[in-house]
């Protein structure tokens, strides 16, 4: 008996000591697990990282690039035009300076393609400019073409019509102002009418569980 007592209590103790070897090995299967997937988090929250920030990078890029793009052709633009005054002053110059062209009946066209040039599209400008100018210059001042003054944006757009789309904007605003406003107040008063009724609820459940 007594053996059997040793024996069975060797055993328990044996079993015990299998179960927390076996508990500590689950243990460590469970925290290296933890470990192996707060890992692969951190991986893949810095690839997200990265490829956000290459992301973001390469949409500067392109917008650099499309403003660069945008300027230079606004650059090429202003120096065309730039170009393109300078050639027409110096035609209208060499027109005004040389006005025998205008004046010399016999061979006129040879005058001014030797001093303006073989681009006839491109000389009808100033010479009808010069001939337009002198033409006005001989006219009487009462029957001299009469440039009309610009009108400023108020003659344009009378303040009448600034007030009434004023009104129109004001009153749209206020109307979104007041929805939004209803909205809240049903919101607001579905949340209260909610909890009152979850809490005669709770107190008609205590009560009856009190009296039962």
């Amino acid at each position: 008996l007594v053996c059997l007592f040793l024996s069975l209590t060797v055993y328990i103790i044996q079993q015990a000591i299998n179960e927390q070897i076996a508990e500590k090995q689950r243990a460590e299967i469970r925290r290296a697990e933890e470990e192996r997937r707060e890992t692969m988090k951190k991986e893949n929250e810095r690839l997200r990282m990265e490829e956000s920030q290459r992301n973001r990078e390469m949409e500067e890029e392109k917008r650099r690039k499309e403003a660069e793009e945008v300027q230079n052709k606004r650059e090429e633009a202003v120096l065309a035009a730039i170009e393109e005054a300078k050639r027409n002053a110096e035609k209208l110059r060499k027109a005004k300076l040389y006005k025998h062209v205008l004046e010399d009946t016999e061979n006129t066209t040879d005058l001014e393609h030797s001093i303006l040039g073989d681009d006839a599209a491109s000389n009808d400008e100033p010479l009808r400019r010069y001939r337009n100018g002198r033409q006005s210059l001989r006219l009487p001042a009462s029957q001299r073409p009469v440039l009309k003054p610009r009108t400023s944006s108020l003659e344009r757009h009378p303040p009448e019509k600034y007030v009434y789309f004023s009104n129109i904007f004001l009153s749209k605003v206020l109307l979104d102002v007041l929805v939004v406003f209803i909205f809240f107040t049903i919101v607001f008063n579905l949340f209260v009418i909610a909890f009152y009724i979850n809490y005669i609820h709770s107190v008609a459940t205590v009560f009856i569980h009190y009296i039962v």
